[in-house]
């Protein structure tokens, strides 16, 4: 995204509902009149904000088809400044499962050792915050320089042998089956960040052991050799089971009028 003083330029212009999603974390912003749709007016905002922005829309402009709810996706200070979180922005901790997963993704984005294959495998039921983490996450990546990528399980087929390569930071959302050509996709990822290091994080509805003994067993036969990548995945992965309430079910339109 390029930038000036007070404007924020945008490729693709924005649609009038993702206009509407920035406003309500940024209430201060402002299309440009000379420039609708296509540059924001940043005058109001404090140069943290600018730079929060920045990454919104560098991440929107990299992932188009992202739902409006985690446009403005951040992992948030808590419980640091807890009266400063803003639901839906930031992740607010539900209960102790979900502190656990704040506190491994924060660790997890600070990670800096490449020497070591680091990652976080992160199980639970739909609704509970996984996807808002990974782009939070994801953003995180980005800020710090890597070659960050996002992807959805079921988009894994789009990347192939050529998208491998060191120090890169993969965010995979919705790894809950461990059939077809994305598990193999996923079992490349990780084998390249073992071999050449690199960050995986991954979210799934189904357990580590599930995925893994899916996945592996797409590729590789014999119980031999699946023991060998399953000590060397569990190595890498920070296992957290995360509980909770569906969040969606508690913000849905219907239960604010």
């Amino acid at each position: 995204m390029a930038s000036t003083e007070h404007a924020i330029s945008i490729r693709p212009a924005l649609t009038t509902a993702q206009f509407q999603t920035l406003r309500k974390y940024y209430p201060d912003l402002d299309l440009n009149a000379a420039e609708t749709g296509t540059a924001l007016r940043v005058d109001g905002l404090s140069s943290a904000d600018r730079i929060q922005l920045e990454w919104d829309l560098e991440f929107l402009a990299k992932n188009p088809n992202i739902a409006l709810e985690n446009i403005c996706n951040r992992l948030g200070s808590w419980p640091e400044n807890k009266e400063r979180l803003v639901s839906g922005r930031d992740y607010i901790p539900q209960n102790q499962s979900q502190e656990e997963l704040l506190s491994w993704a924060r660790k997890l984005a600070g990670w800096g050792d490449f020497s070591q294959a680091a990652g976080l495998f992160v199980q639970g039921p739909a609704g509970i915050g996984k996807t808002h983490i990974s782009i939070a996450l994801a953003k995180e990546f980005m800020a710090r320089g890597f070659d960050a990528r996002y992807v959805v399980a079921d988009n894994l087929n789009y990347y192939n042998a050529n998208d491998r390569g060191p120090n890169q930071a993969w965010v995979i959302d919705d790894l809950n089956s461990g059939y077809g050509t994305h598990a193999s996709c996923f079992l490349d990822i990780v084998l390249n960040a073992a071999q050449k290091g690199g960050i995986v994080f991954v979210t799934s509805n189904s357990t580590y052991g599930e995925i893994i003994a899916r996945c592996f067993g797409y590729k590789y036969n014999g119980e031999a050799e699946l023991m060998k990548y399953r000590s060397r995945t569990g190595a890498m992965f920070k296992l957290i089971n995360v509980a909770g309430t569906d969040r969606r079910q508690a913000t849905a339109w219907h239960t604010q009028v």
